[in-house]
C-alpha cells in the first residue's frame, strides 16, 4: 500500500523525467545528423576548392593559346563564376548549418540544465516524502505506545 503511494507520487516526475531524457536522446540524434550533414558539405567544399584551382590552372594554360581558343576561355570563365556561384552557396548551406549547430548546442544545454533541476526537484521531494513518512511512522508508534 505505501509502495503504491510512493509510486503515485513519484510517477509524474518519473514520466516527466524519462520525457526530458527522450528529447535529449532525440537533439543528440539531431546534433549527429547535422554533424554528418556539415561533414559530408565539407568534403563538398573541398572537392570544389580542388576543382575550381584546376580551372584556374586552366584557365592560365588558356590565356597563352592564340585569339582562336578566347572564345572557348570565355566559356571556362563563365564555369569557373558558376563553381564560385556554388561555392559561395556551398558556404552560406555550411554557416547555415554551423548556426543550426549552435542552436542545438544550445537547446542541449537547456534541456540538460532543465533534467538536472528536474532531478533536484525529484530529490527535494524524495526528502520531503521521507520526512512526512518517518513523521507518520513517529505518530503510529506514538500512538500505539499510549
Amino acid at each position: 500500500r505505501l509502495r503504491a503511494m510512493i509510486s503515485e507520487l513519484l510517477q509524474p516526475t518519473i514520466q516527466r523525467t524519462a520525457g526530458i531524457v527522450a528529447d535529449v536522446d532525440v537533439m543528440r540524434g539531431v546534433v549527429a545528423q547535422h554533424t554528418r550533414g556539415l561533414q559530408e558539405v565539407q568534403v563538398g567544399q573541398f572537392k570544389a576548392m580542388e576543382q575550381v584551382g584546376t580551372i584556374a590552372s586552366f584557365k592560365e594554360e588558356m590565356a597563352k593559346w592564340n585569339t582562336a581558343r578566347r572564345h572557348y576561355e570565355m566559356g571556362i570563365a563563365e564555369k569557373v563564376e558558376e563553381m564560385r556561384q556554388q561555392l559561395e552557396g556551398f558556404r552560406y548551406g555550411l554557416e547555415q548549418k554551423e548556426s543550426a549547430l549552435h542552436h542545438l548546442n544550445r537547446s542541449v544545454d537547456r534541456a540538460v540544465a532543465e533534467l538536472n533541476r528536474s532531478m533536484d526537484e525529484q530529490d527535494e521531494q524524495k526528502l520531503r516524502f521521507e520526512v512526512a513518512l518517518d513523521d507518520h511512522s513517529r505518530k503510529l508508534s506514538n500512538s500505539r505506545n499510549e
